[in-house]
């Protein structure tokens, strides 16, 4: 690339179908099991006992086993005197005792009772030298210790990293293990020899093994490389020396490190382990072999690996030890599993978009064949039609759908389960609907000074700020893209390309953070080219970073939350697929999200949780996907019968998207689930686009029969609000909208529109909408900290270029102050009034004298200095305006707006 090029940039703004999208209906998880037999029900959740007698040391590595009625919980940290490892024994009538010790400092053993009823280790390695001494084969006993070697395994056989369990023949397993070994091995104890059987399908290290009560071990999750984890149950068939990785489904979750058990309900249970190199994980899952099916209970109160797990003589599963998220822990935990119903209590409450869906979910202990009957306010509910509007599904499962949720199905869902042993009724959830923000009827329209000498472009607002796109005229490259911030009066504050480079484009901003793209410079010997490189904008000094992963040359950042971004990624000119990606830092390197089975993906928004884009499928077919910070949590939520379907953006358990069936292009609405979706069409409208949605609110463009316009939506069936005439009051003749701010009482629509008198170029313009002709934010200040109060007027356009004053109040606003012409200032006159009337336009008081815009608006801000005067703290000041027209007569007072001072 050269720099006698227009621009070396073959690198253009990356194919993104749009930039925001909604967020979803939560689903109901488990907080607490309630158990009860014939008696009176016993509360059941996940429940601390004792700690293991470390003295607090973290009880890390142990192994769970139960012999002659006691819990053991073998080898592991911490070492028993320097070189051995401790062995704790558990009753429930007897507590923690210690036991003659095992060997030392080894980690990483397999343990198991072999058919001569003795316990015997294996494997493992110097937990403090990982090169030290090989681990000795041996027999335990609880008084006498390590004091019989048996058989080693074979010369292949990991050392590490090895899953084991124990059929019901009593040999013991070694699966797998190392470097992704499939090598199993099985040890027979009444002839003291190792024999191989049938090799792992798939090669895996960190497994959880567990026999299942029904003549198969499983071999659960792992790691087949050094980060790529699996959820892949391989299931060996014991009698028949055989395999399979289909005939149990996948865990939900791809995880390793965790460990398993067989409650004594007959299920499997799953816990803990890492879903992420850094995130540990307090998951329960736990599979009914009735149905083949996998449900997720109550979560550990600690998340937990390299604990010990074990099923105890008292029907509960015991956690015990482990590192926790942070370090290690001494703590145990249980949670019964009797084979009577035992019902998970459901959350308090679960909120649905009217229209959308609600889900509710509980889990149940016990043993099946298990029947389920959900109930509302205590009827029975039955599948199909309610009469009101919406369906019901899943009325006799664990699971209940409540679809097209409306008025009439708030109330409150409970779920009865019964099997042979007796009957269980859950907790109450009460479902509720999600209401939007009103949109205030107080609204100005404001224009964006131009910056660039063509197409200036708002892209997104941000509090105060809007920020957006403007060409300018780059020395060598002729017109390129500047981004750009304006203030809150319209005026442009600052344009954001580096020194070095030929100019840079906004996509987004949150919390003052700006994000998108920049031209990258490089060397070469024909000159300096260009790549197009992701990139942000700190917030208050607007330092530029590149977050371009190293090697790859094209990059874009499509929306940031303002610490995590989402964008999208081309390796170089010549590649014809993109992939998605999310920083999960402001500044640091991006995690990929393109799932194996997809040709490539884009990434163009997010909230809190998830991440949301699409995934190329190939030979053309594109399918909206959900994201939870991995490539490896992707789901597809593709809407069933389209060609493309594409995610935008989410908030408020809102997402929003486009669905494409051939050319027709439908605008889509999602609550938490792939299936909870539907198109947004309101009543009249024959087309739909949708671009942003915060809070509920959705914005975008709509065709009805008064043609194509902007509109803002109070929700999914809210009131809808035309942009475009308002507008055209202004002299706007078309206008489109871009990005949506909210903040309470008030709401900010960024936007562009073709000029006042049918100019041929686009504007930059901001809709404002206000409960109150005064709304501020925010509504504390900190008098060691510093801090910014923004007060937004809003006087309507019959005030347009009218004096306004900000006065204020440290006393209070009432009683007002009549002023005549039926007007009175809510402000008690003190000292801080005189202050506001002498002080005015400071550094502190901001733009408190002005004239209101063309739109009848302005802005005024009280801005406070770290460091300010700590006596002022515990003070609410008050503030209002009041507005004047050419003949010096009062025109307006406001309401009056309250900031308390803090430390």
């Amino acid at each position: 690339m050269s720099s006698s090029m227009p621009l070396p940039l073959a690198p253009r703004p990356l194919p993104i179908p749009s930039k925001h999208v909604l967020d979803p209906v939560r689903l109901l998880g488990v907080g607490a099991l309630l158990g009860m037999f014939a008696a009176p029900a016993l509360a059941q959740t996940w429940a601390d006992i004792a700690p293991v007698p470390t003295g607090g040391a973290a009880r890390s590595f142990g192994i769970g086993l139960v012999e002659s009625g006691e819990i053991l919980v073998l080898a592991g940290r911490p070492w028993f005197g320097t070189n051995d490892s401790r062995v704790d024994g558990w009753t429930a009538g007897g507590g923690w005792t210690t036991h003659e010790k095992f060997e030392g400092p080894i980690i990483g053993q397999g343990v198991g009772i072999d058919d001569l009823g003795n316990i015997v280790c294996f494997g493992g390695f110097d937990g403090d030298d990982p090169e030290g001494d090989t681990a000795s084969n041996y027999r335990y006993d609880r008084n006498e210790g390590q004091n019989v070697d048996i058989a080693d395994r074979s010369a292949g056989a990991p050392e590490t990293g090895f899953a084991f369990a124990t059929d019901d023949a009593n040999r013991v397993y070694a699966l797998g293990g190392g470097s992704y070994s499939t090598l199993v091995e099985r040890y027979l104890g009444s002839t003291d020899t190792w024999s191989t059987v049938a090799s792992l399908p798939i090669g895996v290290t960190d497994a959880a093994g567990v026999n299942d009560g029904t003549g198969r071990l499983l071999v659960i999750g792992g790691r087949t490389s050094g980060s790529a984890r699996t959820a892949v149950v391989q299931a060996y068939d014991v009698a028949t020396n055989g395999w399979s990785t289909t005939v149990v489904p996948p865990l939900p979750e791809p995880i390793s490190g965790a460990r398993a058990a067989t409650g004594a309900d007959g299920r499997v249970y799953v816990v803990g382990g890492s879903t992420d190199a850094l995130l540990t994980s307090p998951h329960c899952w736990a599979l009914d072999l009735a149905t083949n099916t996998w449900t997720q209970g109550p979560d550990m109160q600690v998340p937990r690996r390299n604990f010990a797990f074990v099923l105890g003589p008292d029907d509960f599963l015991y956690a015990i030890g482990g590192n926790d998220a942070s370090t290690g822990t001494d703590r145990v935990e249980r949670l019964f599993t009797s084979d009577c119903p035992i019902a998970g209590t459901a959350p308090a409450s679960v909120e649905a978009w009217p229209g959308l869906a609600a889900t509710m979910h509980v889990f149940f202990a016990g043993s099946g064949p298990m029947g389920f009957q959900w109930e509302k306010d205590g009827v029975p509910l039955v599948d199909g039609p309610t009469g009101t509007g919406s369906t019901i599904s899943g009325a006799f499962t664990d699971t209940l759908v409540v679809s097209g949720v409306g008025a009439s199905d708030v109330g409150d869902y409970r779920l009865v389960a019964t099997n042979a042993c007796g009957s269980d009724t859950s907790g109450a959830a009460s479902l509720s609907l999600r209401t939007p923000p009103t949109v205030g009827t107080w609204s100005s329209v404001r224009r964006m000074d131009p910056f660039g000498i063509s197409t200036n472009a708002a892209s997104c607002v941000d509090g105060i700020d809007v920020y957006g796109n403007g060409q300018h005229v780059s020395p060598f490259h002729g017109n390129q893209s500047m981004g750009g911030r304006w203030n809150a009066l319209g005026h442009f504050a600052q344009g954001l390309v580096p020194p070095n480079s030929a100019g840079s484009s906004i996509s987004d901003a949150e919390g003052g953070r700006a994000v998108g793209w920049w031209w990258w410079p490089y060397t070469t010997p024909q000159g300096t080219g260009y790549y197009q490189h992701a990139a942000t904008w700190d917030p208050v000094t607007h330092q530029h970073h590149d977050i371009q992963p190293s090697g790859w040359e094209i990059g874009s950042v499509s929306e940031t939350n303002g610490t995590q971004h989402v964008g999208t990624l081309r390796y170089s000119d010549e590649s014809t697929t993109v992939d998605g990606v999310f920083w999960k830092t402001a500044t640091g390197s991006p995690t990929w999200l393109t799932p194996s089975v997809a040709w490539g993906s884009s990434a163009t928004g997010l909230d809190d949780q998830h991440q949301y884009g699409s995934c190329n499928m190939g030979f053309g077919v594109v399918h909206a996907a959900r994201w939870s910070g991995s490539a490896a949590s992707w789901e597809d939520w593709h809407v069933p019968g389209s060609s493309r379907s594409y995610l935008h953006t989410g908030d408020g358990g809102l997402v929003i998207g486009t669905a494409y069936f051939g050319n027709d292009a439908r605008a889509y609405l999602w609550g938490e689930r792939s299936t909870d979706h539907v198109e947004f069409l309101p009543a009249g409208a024959t087309a739909v686009s949708l671009s942003d949605t915060k809070g509920g609110l959705l914005l975008g463009r709509v065709t009805d029969a008064n043609g194509t316009h902007a509109a803002l939506w109070e929700g999914p069936q809210g009131v809808e609000i035309d942009l475009d005439a308002l507008a055209a009051t202004h002299g706007y003749t078309s206008v489109g909208v871009t990005d949506l701010d909210v903040e309470p009482g008030l709401v900010r629509v960024a936007g562009n529109g073709f000029g006042p008198g049918g100019a041929a170029s686009i504007e930059p313009i901001l809709w404002t909408f206000q409960d109150e002709p005064l709304v501020a934010h925010p509504t504390t200040v900190s008098l060691s900290n510093g801090g910014r109060h923004e007060l937004f007027l809003a006087a309507g356009p019959a005030r347009a270029g009218h004096i306004y004053f900000v006065v204020g109040s440290a006393t209070g606003t009432s009683p007002a102050i009549p002023l005549g012409g039926g007007f009175s200032a809510p402000i008690v006159p003190d000292a801080y009034t005189t202050l506001t009337l002498s002080s005015f336009n400071g550094t502190q008081l901001k733009e408190t004298l002005g004239v209101l815009g063309p739109d009848g608006g302005g802005h005024a801000t009280l801005a406070l200095p770290a460091g300010t005067q700590a006596s002022l703290a515990g003070l609410t000041l008050h503030h209002a305006f009041l507005a004047w027209d050419g003949t010096g007569g009062l025109s307006f007072v406001s309401n009056a707006v309250d900031v308390d001072l803090l430390p």
